[in-house]
């Protein structure tokens, strides 16, 4: 059956569910996330990250939610729909942030860059509802 994979674009490949995996063919991966298997891991161009956990079925399909979580990536699936969706990760396209990035507003409410800050001591406060 039909399995629409949320990732960088959106991609219908076939698969079956057997609890809380989602099993795509092999040669399906790349087409739906951009990522292919290999002897030295789930690789992406030049990146490769290894993987010690079996993804594999005997089969030759591959679990799309192990893949996920091999790559640090969240996945959630929805069963009525067969709607897997990944979340981008900001690290894996090699993206690196500093606190110095921030833009944030004072206790006046002006904007202030955190890089304006450098070499000072500075004191966040956060505060979360829940």
């Amino acid at each position: 059956m039909p399995i629409t994979v949320l990732a960088d674009q959106e991609t219908s490949v076939g698969g079956r569910v057997d609890g809380d995996h989602v099993w795509i063919d092999s040669a399906d991966l790349e087409r739906a996330i951009g990522w292919t298997r290999k002897p030295e891991g789930l690789c992406r161009g030049p990146v490769c990250v290894p993987v010690r956990d079996s993804l594999e079925a005997d089969d030759g399909t591959i679990d799309l939610r192990g893949v996920a979580a091999a790559l640090g990536k969240r996945s959630v699936f929805d069963e009525t729909g067969r709607v897997l969706a990944l979340a981008d990760d900001a690290m894996g396209r090699g993206e690196i942030r500093n606190l110095h990035d921030l833009r944030l507003p004072d206790v006046d409410g002006r904007l202030v860059d955190l890089s304006d800050t450098a070499g000072k001591k500075v004191v966040l406060l956060a505060w979360a509802s829940w």
